[in-house]
């Protein structure tokens, strides 16, 4: 009886630290979003903020993956994901969006209709957060 609570400790153990690792493994680019729970803007759910702080196409080699400047539709899908221009008119900002005010998942797409302006840009410790170009 206390082997089998000895394996039964080894095994909730061993899935804990699997379960941790998974998380981290599984942002595609950076790591995982660091927030400090006590600033968030007041009505955003700490259960909603998105695991990963880097959007999952950062660093690929597209003009809207390397944040060049962009005129054009207002809005669109690249990719699986949706990005809207923002900032000043004209001024070639652009960003991705995310749910929850920005705190939450990455919107994705199939197509450019699926995306919107109203959504709000990415937000928090990411180069792709934000916008600009």
């Amino acid at each position: 009886m206390r082997f089998l609570s000895f394996i039964q400790l080894l095994v909730i153990s061993a899935s804990g630290a699997l379960s941790e690792s998974s998380d981290v493994e599984g942002c595609v680019v950076g790591e995982r979003m660091d927030v400090n729970i006590s600033a968030l803007p007041e009505g955003i759910d700490p259960n909603n903020i998105r695991k990963c702080a880097e959007h999952p196409l950062s660093g690929l080699v597209e003009p809207m993956d390397e944040r060049a400047c962009h005129w054009g539709d207002p809005a669109g899908c690249t990719r699986g994901y949706c990005w809207k221009s923002c900032g000043l008119p004209n001024s070639g900002n652009w960003c991705w969006t995310a749910t929850h005010d920005g705190w939450g998942d990455w919107i994705r797409c199939n197509a450019n209709s699926d995306c919107r302006t109203s959504y709000a840009c990415g937000t928090g410790n990411c180069a792709a957060c934000g916008c600009s170009c």
